[in-house]
């Protein structure tokens, strides 16, 4: 299977930018959201704390063991901690084919620091989903990196170059829209700057 996902060429067809999979992303989880992750085994086992930037909230790990060693299921529990933390809380399935469920919980005083913070519930709904989303795709591997590429050689007998060098390159971008809007800028970067001198004329061939 190719490690292109996706390509998209410029009017010309002399730039393309290629969105190939990211084999090594970095975590989201490395950057603070302001959003603290548990995994959670809904059998009456206390909630096991996963890996954060910060240092673990006591109190909150706390409410959390107790809440499930009572028993509390996936639905009930965001609501407990709603009414008993006021923090919002959303729980999803593991990425993974077996595991644990995970748990997001927010943290008001790192929302504040790392976001605009959201006031309204639907926007704390709303950021807490988005959060856990941008996880799942990171853990499914819907990461890719982008290519902006020159052409160097053009086929005359199909119309359309054969050869291409690379321009430049990033990577870690998560989710495959996203990744293509920042794919559009990049190659229209490339076409607006007019990169191609640098790489020299394009030569023509042909199979003749």
């Amino acid at each position: 299977m190719s490690d292109t996902a996706e390509t998209i060429y410029s009017e010309d067809s002399r730039f393309r930018a290629r969105l190939v999979y990211d084999d090594d992303p970095m975590s989201p989880r490395d950057g603070d959201t302001g959003v603290w992750l548990y995994t959670v085994e809904f059998d009456g086992r206390v909630g096991e704390y996963v890996y954060d930037s910060l240092d673990r909230d006591e109190d909150l790990s706390s409410t959390l063991g107790g809440a499930v060693g009572r028993g509390m299921d996936r639905d009930s529990l965001p609501r407990y901690l709603w009414l008993v933390e006021g923090r919002r809380a959303l729980t999803m399935s593991s990425p993974h084919r077996s595991g644990p469920d995970l748990l997001w919980v927010e943290d008001d005083a790192r929302l504040a620091e790392v976001t605009q913070y959201p006031t309204t519930l639907a926007e704390r709904d709303a950021y807490l989903v988005a959060v856990a989303g941008e996880y799942r795709s990171w853990a499914e591997g819907d990461v890719y990196g982008i290519v902006v590429e020159h052409a160097t050689t053009w086929d005359d007998d199909v119309d359309e170059p054969s050869d291409y060098v690379e321009v430049e390159s990033c990577w870690g971008f998560i989710g495959l829209p996203y990744a293509l809007v920042e794919a559009r800028d990049m190659l229209a970067g490339a076409v607006e700057d007019d990169v191609a001198p640098r790489f020299g004329q394009l030569t023509f061939a042909s199979a003749v």
